[in-house]
């Protein structure tokens, strides 16, 4: 034993202290031509350059500046010549038609931007039903009264675009006599999760040892098994 281990304290404690240890969780195998599809997709979402809001917000300003320009023409004891009116209201109008026509790209922009985060999320949701066990799931606390022989839900979401709800419960409650026959609505599935736009719910279950999956539009019947 070295002079400095010697002189080292010694560490005591009041108490006796538990480690605990990780819970397993669950991993799942997805095939490198899904995984570099995902990553082609991710890369699209963000644009490059946001040069629309800095066009747009530029031409406001012109707009601005000439609209206190004109106003002060107005106000202005001396009459100012006839060119610069000219230019001023050139300016605006132009500074005006600017900003609208932009922010509108922008808009667009924003619009293209959302739906590829949707099919990034469509994407991963195939990955994880890709990897779901084809006979029943592990029993949970939902109502299992509810499941019936035959037919049982394995994953099921309801939404468009970025926002998705999980209604896999909601659906399993309405099982009887091993089929579920529901209509599409937000009053049905609990929730509206993207007001104002058309959604889908998107289903997979498993039936007498097979697995499918089904995908039904906003206020249309979902029938399973088929």
């Amino acid at each position: 034993m070295n002079e400095w281990q010697k002189r080292e304290p010694k560490l005591t404690v009041s108490q006796e202290f538990s480690v605990l240890q990780p819970r397993p969780q669950t991993a799942y195998l997805i095939a490198e031509a899904d995984w570099k599809r995902i990553k082609r997709i991710v890369k699209e979402i963000v644009p490059h350059k946001n040069i629309h809001q800095i066009v747009a917000s530029v031409s406001v300003g012109v707009l601005v500046s000439s609209a206190f320009a004109l106003l002060s023409f107005k106000l202005s004891s001396s009459s100012p010549p006839g060119w610069a009116w000219t230019v001023v209201i050139c300016a605006a109008a132009c500074s005006f038609l600017m900003s609208v026509a932009f922010f509108y790209f922008d808009f667009q922009q924003s619009e293209a931007t959302a739906r590829t985060v949707g099919s990034v999320l469509e994407e991963i949701t195939e990955v994880e039903q890709n990897c779901a066990p084809a006979g029943p799931p592990e029993r949970s606390s939902v109502d299992d009264s509810a499941e019936k022989p035959g037919l049982t839900i394995l994953s099921a979401v309801y939404g468009a675009a970025s926002s998705w709800n999980d209604v896999a419960s909601v659906l399993t409650t309405k099982i009887e006599d091993g089929k579920l026959l529901v209509p599409v609505t937000n009053e049905e599935l609990g929730s509206d999760p993207l007001p104002n736009t058309k959604k889908r719910l998107e289903v997979a279950y498993s039936h007498r040892g097979r697995t499918y999956r089904a995908t039904v539009s906003e206020n249309e019947m979902l029938s399973i098994p088929e």
